[in-house]
């Protein structure tokens, strides 16, 4: 039994000894394993901060494109008001009278001397007589008129616009006759 019991207690020793050794022969290659593994990690690592990197220009790229694109943007819909000018029509009429004409030929030798690229806007307005549908229609043919009469005057279509405001936007009330006829309208601006 002394013997048997030698015999296990040597057997245990002898292992608990071989698997020591096992592991002091197994510590360069779990070494290796894991400088292998941090090597891996940090060539990943490298390819991640690459393609971040990339990203990162393209993105700032696309966002000085954009930028750019505000910029010409904001270009062609903002303007600093050089004039702003106003027209009076009759009850109903889109037709420009003398002195509308010669005012607008006034601001067309202007707008021609200038070397400037000016741009006008024209709105037409009424007064409250009539139905709304009906005004928005007169506003827009009396903002048509002005344009069309710049035009003969020599400014390039390209550089003016026109709307209606209709009744919307009154100047003053429409409860006296004189009120009705400042509303009657169109309101030249031109804008550099």
């Amino acid at each position: 039994m002394k013997k048997t019991f030698a015999a296990a207690a040597i057997c245990l020793l002898t292992n608990a000894c071989a698997t020591e050794r096992q592991v002091v022969k197994m510590i360069p290659e779990l070494e290796q394993r894991r400088l292998a593994v941090e090597i891996a990690l940090a060539e990943r690592v490298t390819k991640v901060e690459g393609v971040a990197e990339v990203a990162l220009s393209t993105a700032q790229a696309a966002e000085k494109t954009a930028q750019t694109a505000q910029k010409t943007a904001e270009g062609k819909f903002l303007y600093e008001t050089v004039m702003t000018d106003t027209i009076l029509f009759a009850t109903g009429s889109v037709i420009l009278d003398a002195a509308a004409k010669q005012r607008i030929t006034e601001l067309a030798v202007g707008l021609k001397g200038s070397n400037r690229n000016l741009f006008i806007e024209i709105e037409g307005h009424t007064d409250a007589v009539g139905s709304a549908e009906r005004n928005d229609v007169v506003g827009l043919r009396r903002a048509e008129s002005v344009r069309t009469f710049f035009s003969e005057q020599g400014v390039a279509l390209n550089r003016m616009s026109t709307i209606s405001r209709g009744e919307r936007s009154p100047i003053a009330s429409y409860l006296t006759s004189a009120g009705r006829a400042a509303n009657r309208r169109v309101v030249v601006t031109i804008k550099k």
